[in-house]
């Protein structure tokens, strides 16, 4: 007689295949034991675990005789890692003992709100472009439903809380910006498109705000949210766009034009950015190097821009 229970569970497992056949030695399942817990109203194991729960010795019987195993290493490992100019090259060249702390041993940074602010700028635009390739149409209330529903998102997996001034900011530089530029958009190819590269030691990846068609190729804008239009442009925002104008002909883009594009300033004037190829090619020495320094793990070195310590985390640790 078919039996449908057993049936039912052997269907299940398959779900949980590789996590049950990849292990070599040890599989090591944890669970708390609550079935006899009616007040929880769920209980741990399920019933599609339990089978494979009771039949497994308790962990203090291992713990007794875990030191007559000898582990094997399971070899080197071949993946390479992946790096960006804002994830890492711009945070290493920012200070080595930060990204050591950041990146390479994950700690959590403190949210800070123009980031959330900036990613709300972001994502609403992104969205209005994709709203906009398939409508050719936004208005007011298309804005301020896409601005809402970003704003919940970013709230609830962030807690991300925006005041009424705030609110009224992220509105006023959406509406400018479609205002601005919305005879534009029937130009814009791509927006935040994801661009990787496989190099020999490690794979590259960049996110582009916009990729522009022009009269002889594409433009690179992209988007700054945190400020006005600065008397000078800062280098790390060079180094971003000569990365982007790499990653994207790799890609099979013909770069034109780079551009920044300040959206908290009122001109909303698009900035070039001048570039010769050997700015390229010495842009992406310097990522190599800094690269190579990321996985030999060179983190001892303090940032000489002692300016940049005041609002640092980690002030405190590297203070003599």
């Amino acid at each position: 007689e078919y039996d449908f229970k057993q049936n039912e569970l052997e269907d299940c497992y398959r779900i949980y295949y590789t996590g049950f056949s990849r292990a070599k030695e040890f599989l090591f399942l944890f669970s708390k034991d609550n079935r006899e817990d009616l007040v929880s109203g769920y209980k741990t194991p399920s019933h599609i675990f339990e089978k494979v729960f009771d039949n497994l010795p308790p962990y203090t019987d291992f713990l007794e005789s875990y030191m007559s195993y000898k582990l094997i290493s399971s070899g080197p490992k071949n993946h390479k890692a992946v790096f960006s100019y804002t994830g890492d090259i711009a945070l290493y060249d920012d200070c080595p003992i930060k990204y050591r702390f950041f990146r390479n041993l994950n700690f959590p940074k403190k949210q800070v709100a123009s980031l959330n602010f900036g990613s709300l700028i972001h994502l609403t635009i992104e969205k209005l472009h994709n709203v906009y390739r398939k409508t050719k149409f936004i208005d007011m209330n298309l804005i301020k439903k896409v601005l809402r529903e970003n704003y919940n998102s970013l709230k609830k997996n962030n807690g991300f809380i925006l005041n009424p001034s705030e609110g009224e900011k992220a509105i006023n530089i959406i509406m400018q910006y479609c205002s601005n530029d919305f005879e534009n958009f029937k130009f814009i190819k791509e927006s935040e498109l994801n661009l990787t590269l496989v190099k020999e030691n490690y794979i590259l990846n960049g996110v582009l705000d916009i990729l522009a068609i022009s009269d002889n190729g594409f433009n690179i804008i992209d988007l700054k949210t945190n400020s006005g239009k600065p008397e000078s442009i800062p280098e790390n925002y060079r180094k971003q766009l000569l990365t982007y104008k790499y990653l994207a002909e790799k890609n099979g883009y013909n770069i034109e034009n780079l551009m920044l594009y300040f959206l908290s300033d009122s001109s909303l004037d698009k900035i070039q950015i001048s570039f010769t190829e050997e700015d390229v090619e010495n842009n992406l020495n310097h990522f190599d190097i800094i690269i190579n320094k990321i996985i030999n793990e060179e983190f001892s070195n303090k940032t000489p821009h002692l300016n940049r310590c005041i609002n640092c985390e980690l002030k405190f640790y590297c203070s003599d």
